[in-house]
């Protein structure tokens, strides 16, 4: 959809998007086009240099970050079928702006296609737990688990109720059901630490929380997620991150001194296994009816079959009105927050950055523009 799509179709489109990338690295990342493409000499100072190749990752950032932002401009649905979803599409794009495929990597996540851990509490600080993103949580983790092989992780139930202890506050001690945990259980560990009483700031935190082991899904289950390679050499956070997002507070809801997950998932971008917990229980397999619908093509032209706006779920399976109204509840169409990874390699340096965007009106201008929320580099 939008301008990125235009870039396929036609010549005029690959030379307007040229121009623009290139303008957006410029502004976004200070690059000057004669660092990359200079004498001999400068090039070569740039591919040994691990600051420059760090340069040339953030402005795979900035690019990711353009290509977004001007999706953003032309529509208000976000799917897998858009460009920014596709890696033949981000390629091309990359290499009209002078950012070659075979050097440079770029790949973008959708944050609210994932299960958002800090939905579980209804708004913070607080502790009323939310019941529907408990429930999803739950039964999240029960579909991933291996019911055939012994797990250092808890039950699903007491994972959740150790999860809702994590992040609430204003309660004390007091625990939820008979396996959750404060900060007197965290204080008694070798060595202590304290418990959060508030939300999870990064993915890794999680592993903190009592009951919760790398082992907290199956392989055969994170292998289910796009780009998502489970195994030695990746870690645990690595492993859950198409899944969970720490990420998705909600601008619309927040109050002075409070804030909100609302724990909505895009429906259009959640991987396989987030969409089997979405389904009706005792549907999980029609999952996978859903995730073919919204790749289906025609046969014609290859064009997308199936239009993404919303309500487009009752038109994949049957659903009940009751069925459609607790999915209501659930999912999204859209996002606001994306993870842009970008790696970088020339010759013997390489750099990998890894940055969740925020997608924006802009108040002065009105334009939709991206800001970066956190960024870190990738081992």
């Amino acid at each position: 959809t939008g301008i990125m799509t235009s870039a396929i179709s036609n010549q005029k489109g690959v030379a307007l998007i040229t121009t623009l990338a290139v303008v957006a690295i410029l502004l976004a990342a200070g690059i000057q086009v004669g660092r990359m493409t200079g004498d001999s000499a400068l090039r070569t100072r740039v591919e040994t240099s691990q600051v420059q190749i760090r340069e040339l990752a953030l402005s795979g950032i900035h690019l990711g970050m353009f290509i977004l932002a001007r999706d953003g401009a032309d529509n208000e649905i976000d799917s897998i079928q858009e460009s920014w979803a596709d890696p033949e599409t981000i390629a091309l794009v990359q290499e009209a702006a002078g950012l070659p495929p075979d050097q440079v990597r770029i790949r973008i996540e959708d944050e609210r296609g994932k299960i958002q851990l800090n939905s579980l509490l209804t708004r913070f600080p607080g502790n009323e737990a939310n019941p529907s993103a408990t429930q999803l949580l739950e039964r999240f983790l029960s579909l991933g688990r291996d019911s055939g092989q012994e797990t250092a992780s808890a039950r699903p139930v007491e994972i959740v109720n150790a999860v809702k202890d994590w992040l609430d506050s204003s309660d004390g001690e007091a625990i939820t059901g008979l396996t959750g945990a404060e900060n007197r259980y965290y204080q008694s560990l070798e060595p202590p630490v304290s418990c959060a009483n508030g939300p999870f700031n990064h993915l890794a935190e999680l592993f903190r929380v009592k009951g919760v082991a790398p082992d907290l899904l199956s392989s055969d289950f994170t292998g289910l997620a796009p780009g998502n390679v489970s195994g030695p050499g990746r870690s645990a956070p690595e492993t859950l991150r198409p899944f969970f997002t720490v990420y998705g507070m909600d601008p619309e809801t927040t109050e002075a001194g409070r804030f909100v997950f609302s724990g909505k998932i895009n429906i259009n971008t959640a991987p396989l296994p987030v969409l089997q917990a979405l389904m009706p229980e005792g549907r999980e397999l029609e999952a996978e009816t859903v995730a073919d619908f919204r790749t289906a093509r025609s046969d014609s032209d290859s064009a997308y079959s199936n239009d993404l706006s919303g309500g487009w779920l009752s038109r994949a399976i049957e659903l009940s009105q009751e069925e459609k109204t607790t999915i209501a509840g659930l999912v999204t169409y859209s996002s606001d927050t994306f993870r842009i990874t970008c790696h970088a390699r020339k010759n013997q340096a390489a750099a990998a950055l890894s940055a969740v965007v925020l997608r924006e009106k802009a108040k002065e201008s009105g334009k939709t523009v991206c800001r970066i929320i956190q960024m870190e580099e990738v081992i």
